[in-house]
């Protein structure tokens, strides 16, 4: 067969092959999709500054992998982010990301200096810094989907802890005794002037302004309050006064027993100091008391160590069953004279069980160069914040620290007590004659001190936080 011959059949078996291919798994398919379907962090930098030992900074860095930090995809608002922040110091600058797309969709990132757009490559670390524009285009380039990316990364230390002053308070500044309490939202502060005039101040926006309310307290002397359950309770010369607003007051509660002062609570228990310095429990809101149990006494009498004066207690729900809780007291106990050489608060604690009721227990933290106690200091106040206790009074017995110069921190119920230097009072502040120390529900904690003979500040209120509390309430931080 001759060449001229051959040549259409080869043309033609060329062609038919082509075909075949081009009908099979070869075929080129485009669609309409576009849509982001993951986004995943991969290695990052970071860069933290710490103190040589010549006191210069230093810094240095590391990579970690953010892989298991989750990020969400708004679909309806077309957005990307990380709830929970990375760490601080991360680069956000660098990061390496994998990104899925829906049937093969094209990734480019809107440019941070101009107009243009960069296409995505998983070799290329992408500037997350600030919000980016991503698009997401259809295979066939008919389609285009927009989301922001919006990574962060904290910038704050979580244990740092920051003040900032609040408005002073012409009646603050003339306190020379003074309690306070917190109770369905408001703080409120109990405080007695060098002339005996005993005022009630109410404060429902943190801190900010001060109202006098109608109190049924005309002495401090045995007059005491707490916050429980929503309520303010006030003994005055035996009887129980509740309030919810400060103004108005139900009618008094008689207890059937003398109480010295009444110290706190929960929702189903309330607690005071009776006659004979024990403590006592009632389950009625405050109408019937019996002693509760404390722990034996057969080997070890604890009796001289019961909680006495500049009570606090703090109730601790369990994580692990809402229906059980742990009290604990701190206070200072009964002063017996001049030979009275106790140097450290008494604590006490106690689970809430109504399954099964146990007794008081007196933590014993007081032998002797024990390094982590609290000490016995006037004016004694105590609160929970930061998933522990947060203490702090005035002059210390035996110890000749300044009133007011520190702050006492428990992780463990009242066990240990320590100082650290991220929770330092606020500067003059040790300068104050009386102070109290509260919360207020939202993850601010307040210091609120007086001297009304200070030829400079007579008042001082000073409200602080720590980010982890507040990252725990962050409608409240941003507020």
């Amino acid at each position: 067969m001759t060449l001229k011959k051959t040549l259409p059949l080869i043309v033609a078996a060329v062609v038919a092959l082509c075909s075949s291919c081009l009908s099979n798994d070869n075929e080129i398919v485009t669609y309409e999709d576009a849509a982001v379907t993951s986004f995943r962090l991969g290695s990052v930098r970071c860069y933290r500054t710490v103190k040589a030992k010549s006191g210069e900074d230093s810094t240095y860095s590391f990579s970690y992998s953010a892989t298991s930090t989750p990020v969400y995809i708004d679909q309806i608002g077309r957005r990307i982010y990380n709830a929970d922040s990375l760490v601080v110091g991360t680069d956000l600058s660098r990061v390496l990301v994998t990104i899925g797309t829906k049937s093969n969709s094209v990734v480019r990132l809107k440019s941070l200096t101009g107009e243009g757009w960069e296409l995505y490559s998983t070799s290329d670390s992408i500037d997350l810094s600030q919000p980016r524009v991503m698009r997401v285009t259809s295979s066939d380039g008919q389609y285009n989907c927009d989301y922001t990316v919006d990574i962060v990364a904290h910038r704050e230390y979580a244990d740092s802890f920051s003040w900032s002053r609040m408005p002073d308070d012409a009646a603050v500044a003339t306190f020379v005794n003074m309690r306070s309490a917190q109770a369905g939202g408001a703080l409120y502060l109990l405080g007695q002037t060098a002339d005996g005039t005993v005022t009630l101040l109410r404060s429902a926006d943190g801190g900010g302004t001060w109202t006098a309310c109608a109190a049924p307290v005309a002495d401090m002397t045995g007059a005491t309050m707490a916050g429980v359950d929503g309520k303010l309770l006030v003994l005055v010369s035996g009887d129980i006064y509740a309030t919810e607003d400060g103004e108005q007051w139900e009618p008094a509660v008689t207890p059937d027993v003398a109480l010295r002062s009444i110290i706190g609570g929960s929702r189903s228990e309330l607690y005071a100091i009776g006659a004979e310095g024990r403590i006592m429990v009632s389950r009625d809101m405050g109408l019937t008391w019996i002693a509760d149990d404390m722990e034996s006494m057969e080997y070890v009498d604890n009796t001289p160590l019961l909680p006495a004066t500049d009570v606090s207690v703090i109730v601790t729900p369990t994580r692990t069953n809402s229906d059980v809780s742990r009290v604990t007291v701190v206070a200072n106990k009964e002063y017996t004279g001049a030979d009275d050489k106790h140097t450290t608060a008494v604590v006490w604690n106690k689970v809430v069980d109504a399954m099964e009721p146990q007794a008081w227990t007196y933590t014993n933290v007081a032998w002797d160069n024990y390094e982590y106690t609290l000490p016995r200091m006037e004016g004694l106040s105590a609160v929970a914040y930061a998933d522990g206790i947060m203490a702090i009074g005035g002059t210390p017995v035996n110890n000749g620290a300044a009133p007011y110069s520190r702050m006492y921190y428990s992780p463990d119920l009242g066990a240990t007590w320590h100082t650290q230097q991220s929770m330092n009072v606020p500067v003059g502040f040790e300068r104050m004659k009386a102070a109290t120390i509260v919360t207020d529900g939202n993850g601010y904690i307040y210091l609120i001190g007086s001297d009304p003979q200070a030829s400079g500040d007579r008042c001082m209120i000073w409200r602080g936080k720590q980010n982890k509390v507040m990252w725990q309430n962050p409608q409240k931080y941003f507020e």
